[in-house]
Parts: structure tokens; C-alpha cells; sequence
């Protein structure tokens, strides 16, 4: 979640402090590049990216392999796109009437009726 995302990216940069004998308010953006440290949302979507391609490659672990459903698994045709994910659609109500326009002369949207 965003609030481990942020307490990971402190502790990191006391780190880079520590490391560098930085005080509390210098620039940690040189040192962090100095350390080739990666931001922490880029570590988190690598580890995803690693994790998902290992499920689809070797099919373990078992239960995460069975919930990654292929198009080929799902459609009844073949296609080149047998081996890619399948993301169903999701048509939600909610996603419709989330669209405003503004009438003319107005500064406030209203929602499409």
C-alpha cells in the first residue's frame, strides 16, 4: 500500500543520511543517485513484474498460477494472443454517469443525463 511505499521511502532516506553524514534538511537527490538507489515504487512494480513472470514461466506457486487465467484458457478460438493475460472488462454504472460536460455559459459541470 502507498502508506508502506512511504515508511519504506523514509527509511531509505535516512539511510542515504546516514550513509552520506547528511543533516536533517540537505538535498538527498545527488547522494541517492550517488548510491544508484531506486525509488521505491520502482523496486515494488520490479518485484510484481519479477513475481508474475515467474508464475507464468514456471506455474508455481500453484495457487497464483491458477488465478492468471490466459486468453487461450478463456476464448474459444485460437488467436496469437493465446499465451497473453486475460483481463476481463468491467462495465460499471458508476463509470457512465462519471462523465460531465459543461453547458454552455458554465463554469460547473453538470452530470450527462
Amino acid at each position: 500500500s502507498m502508506v508502506d511505499i512511504d515508511r519504506i521511502k523514509k527509511v531509505q532516506n535516512m539511510a542515504v543520511c546516514f550513509i552520506h553524514n547528511l543533516r536533517k534538511y540537505d538535498h538527498l537527490s545527488a547522494h541517492r543517485k550517488a548510491a544508484k538507489l531506486l525509488p521505491m515504487e520502482t523496486v515494488c512494480r520490479l518485484q510484481t513484474c519479477h513475481l508474475i513472470h515467474r508464475v507464468l514461466a514456471l506455474q508455481e506457486p500453484r495457487y497464483l498460477a491458477e488465478r492468471l487465467p490466459c486468453r487461450g484458457g478463456v476464448a474459444d478460438h485460437r488467436t496469437r494472443q493465446n499465451d497473453q493475460l486475460h483481463f476481463p472488462r468491467v462495465r460499471l454504472e458508476i463509470g457512465r454517469r462519471s462523465f460531465r460536460t459543461l453547458p454552455p455559459g458554465c463554469t460547473t459541470p453538470s452530470p450527462v443525463i
